[in-house]
């Protein structure tokens, strides 16, 4: 009896380590982070080529330095109207199955971006047709298992600032 008691107890302490939140620190990874975007409404045409109004799509980008998402974060808006700016010049194809076109378009974006910024942060883009979190279907299409949204980053980067401060 005492064994299994014992053997609950440790399981216990175990499993309560594993789903016990931690700090957001310790959440970040160091290098390549995928920062998820809010999602944009893109010119969409259809595969002849009419006009069919905008579509919502996901951005996740690749940010190799971890100091840099929380520039990347902020800046949000400059990066939004660079990805908008290359729709507008080429639209999002809408195929005959409803799925938009993405191969591709995701390394069109890196440059625009990177200039939008005013240096090279971002080493990826991915792209995701919808406007919604990303679950663990859509992840496993991914080359990557996670994503941190900008909230999450951006409460980071404060929290680093008022140690820092001493506050």
């Amino acid at each position: 009896m005492m064994l299994r008691t014992t053997s609950f107890l440790i399981f216990a302490v175990i499993a309560l380590s594993a789903v016990s939140p931690r700090p957001a620190m310790a959440q970040l990874p160091g290098e390549n982070n995928h920062i998820q975007m809010k999602f944009i409404m893109a010119p969409v045409k259809d595969y002849k080529g009419r006009s069919r109004g905008p579509m919502p799509v996901t951005p996740v980008m690749t940010v190799p330095r971890a100091d840099d998402a929380a520039i990347v974060c902020q800046s949000a808006p400059r990066i939004n109207d660079a990805i908008i700016g290359v729709f507008f010049s080429h639209p999002l194809i809408l195929q005959r199955d409803g799925h938009l076109q993405l191969d591709g378009a995701g390394p069109k974006l890196v440059g625009p971006i990177n200039r939008a910024l005013g240096k090279a942060m971002v080493s990826e883009v991915f792209l995701i047709q919808g406007g919604k979190k990303l679950g663990k279907g859509v992840m496993a299409s991914l080359p990557f298992a996670t994503t941190q949204g900008c909230g999450r980053v951006l409460d980071e980067y404060e929290a680093r600032m008022k140690k820092l401060k001493g506050e």
